[in-house]
């Protein structure tokens, strides 16, 4: 008999010869494919136009990256304890401060801490219920909060009360004032970041005309707005802050520095400006540089700054005893 008619021959034919690298059957490609799908779906959405943008702003600003052990979750513990700190600390300074005065003025030392916790509390509620929503809610938000803003930067004109010559306070009946431009900062920032998040490729795109036009005049003309506003409240130290903020957002989102250095010193030149030449902002310079011209008015503020440091030198008299 042959080799052909042996049986472990045909045994051997029958039974497929295997390769070292063994071959995925339909179901383990199956499963494979799965679990890549669901990878990518666990995968951070990018935001329109921010590819190359967002990439280029993180090698930019690699310094200022918490490293991973600090962050739990989505929580940045860093940010969290930071706040938490500044919280207590101006909750405590604000009761030494003023417990004498409003058991005098009011008859009760709790009058002022106790508004200032209510802000407190309401302000940590709100943080956590803008956690609970998607970051795309945030798009239709951003123009609610920015509408708002400017509409009562424009009813404080109208409807505001006035103090020392200049009109920035909203009374609210029974939490007592407040000022529009705090609320506009923030509007700010959110709008100034939507902008960059879906501009960032004409941002930072390679051309001058496209990232000029949407880098520095767009973004400009938010800042414009909302200060434009606060000046005719007579609010310059807020038009400071409102600069500064948006150029900041600006480096952040990635605007070239080569146009925001030149422009940023033009609008400090200006700001200066408005300051030096203004009769109100003026009185206020020449008040700083010689409070006692006015000790009982205008200067009053600042004597008393000048005698809490003369009496309790750099780290105070201690609490309670101011």
């Amino acid at each position: 008999m042959n080799d052909h008619n042996n049986e472990d021959y045909f045994v051997k034919r029958s039974v497929p010869q295997f390769k070292d690298t063994t071959e995925k059957t339909g179901t383990e490609r199956i499963s494979s494919d799965r679990k890549k799908t669901k990878a990518a779906d666990n995968l951070p959405e990018k935001s329109e136009g921010v590819a190359s943008g967002a990439e280029s702003n993180t090698d930019r600003f690699k310094f200022l990256k918490i490293p991973s052990s600090y962050k739990t979750g989505n929580v940045d513990m860093v940010f969290l304890v930071i706040l938490a700190l500044l919280l207590a600390i101006g909750i405590v300074m604000s009761f030494s401060a003023s417990y004498a005065y409003a058991a005098k003025k009011y008859g009760d030392s709790y009058y002022f801490v106790v508004r200032q916790l209510l802000f407190t509390v309401l302000g940590v509620i709100a943080i956590l219920m803008v956690t609970l929503f998607p970051l795309k809610t945030y798009k239709i938000v951003t123009y609610i909060v920015f509408g708002v803003a400017i509409i009562l930067l424009l009813l404080v004109l109208v409807a505001g009360s006035e103090r020392g010559g200049a009109k920035r306070w909203l009374e609210i009946p029974g939490l007592g004032s407040f000022q529009p431009s705090e609320l506009a900062k923030t509007a700010l920032v959110m709008m100034l970041a939507m902008y960059m998040s879906r501009f960032g490729d004409e941002v930072q795109a390679p051309g001058f005309k496209k990232s000029f036009l949407y880098g520095m005049v767009y973004p400009a003309l938010f800042i414009g707005l909302i200060g434009g506003l606060v000046v005719l409240e007579k609010h310059f130290s807020g038009l400071i802050i409102i600069c500064c903020i948006g150029l900041s957002v600006m480096v952040l989102g990635g605007t070239k520095l080569k146009y925001i250095i030149p422009i940023g010193l033009v609008a400090a030149a200006g700001i200066a400006a408005l300051i030096l030449f203004t009769d109100y902002s003026s009185t206020r310079i020449e008040v700083w540089r010689d409070p006692w011209s006015n000790p009982q008015g205008s200067g009053w503020q600042t004597i008393q700054g000048l005698y809490a440091i003369a009496s309790g030198g750099i780290f105070g008299v201690g609490l309670g005893n101011s």
